[in-house]
């Protein structure tokens, strides 16, 4: 068990920026994928590997308040037409919300219940994801004169604008309709596919899940999945890899 650094140079040429949770554990995704994280509980992160899929969030359940209106409303006809827009698409549509790296502890504590959650390693093709835009002040766009309906520049702003303050999260963004989703209940779940391929599973801080019954657990479900603890850094404030919990290639 350990680290690798022939790993770190392959995330490097791969073009991914210095210092990425996974870049001494595993080797990076393939051309054409992105690498993308998903905190959740340790429950629900176990019930998705075990089901293979991933809960469809609603734009209306989420915790950003301005979640498709971070337009400026000066304008009335823009202002209705949001408003009726945000309301069709939540009808109609969900995403998944992944972030690139899982070493910020923010995002574990509020996404990964305090720690004792589970991040879930994607390759995600880069054809499906969208990544976040973070501003300071809402975006001036108008619709142009006699337009009714949001168009489609707008309508692509409005998906992957957020505030700064978000900015932690790193967030890049599957757009997909409900229609296309597993529905159980009032709930809407995605399956993982050739273009959400799960590849890692990382263990909280805090999470007292024993490490080899749920390697073994993983590994009846789905092959190719490297599953290790993280921990905190001890010279800054980071969540890193448990190098003693990083499994061998042959134990994998």
């Amino acid at each position: 068990m350990g680290l690798n650094d022939r790993f770190r140079k392959e995330w490097k040429l791969a073009g991914y920026p210095r210092g990425n949770g996974s870049a001494a554990v595993v080797p990076p995704p393939s051309k054409g994928f992105k690498r993308l994280y998903y905190l959740t509980t340790a429950e629900h992160a176990v019930s998705n590997v075990v089901f293979g899929r991933v809960k469809i969030s609603r734009f209306s359940e989420l915790n950003d308040p301005f979640e498709l209106i971070g337009t400026n409303f000066g304008n009335k006809t823009t202002r209705d037409a949001v408003r009726t827009y945000k309301a069709d698409l939540d009808k109609e549509c969900g995403l998944i919300c992944f972030s690139e790296d899982w070493t910020e502890p923010v995002i574990w504590s509020h996404y990964a219940a305090k720690h004792g959650g589970i991040a879930l390693g994607f390759d995600v093709d880069q054809s499906i994801a969208q990544q976040v835009s973070y501003k300071t002040s809402r975006l001036k766009a108008t619709l142009p004169k006699g337009a009714a309906k949001i168009t489609p520049p707008i309508r692509n702003i409005l998906i992957c604008t957020k505030f700064e303050s978000w900015k932690y999260e790193r967030e890049w963004r599957i757009l997909t309709p409900l229609e296309d989703g597993e529905k159980e209940g009032s709930l809407y779940f995605l399956p993982f596919s050739k273009t959400l391929r799960l590849v890692e599973m990382i263990l909280g801080p805090a999470c007292n899940l024993n490490l080899l019954k749920l390697r073994k657990l993983i590994n009846e479900h789905h092959r190719d999945v490297t599953t290790f603890k993280a921990r905190l850094a001890y010279r800054s404030f980071r969540i890193i890899a448990q190098g003693n919990t990083v499994p061998t290639i042959q134990e994998r």
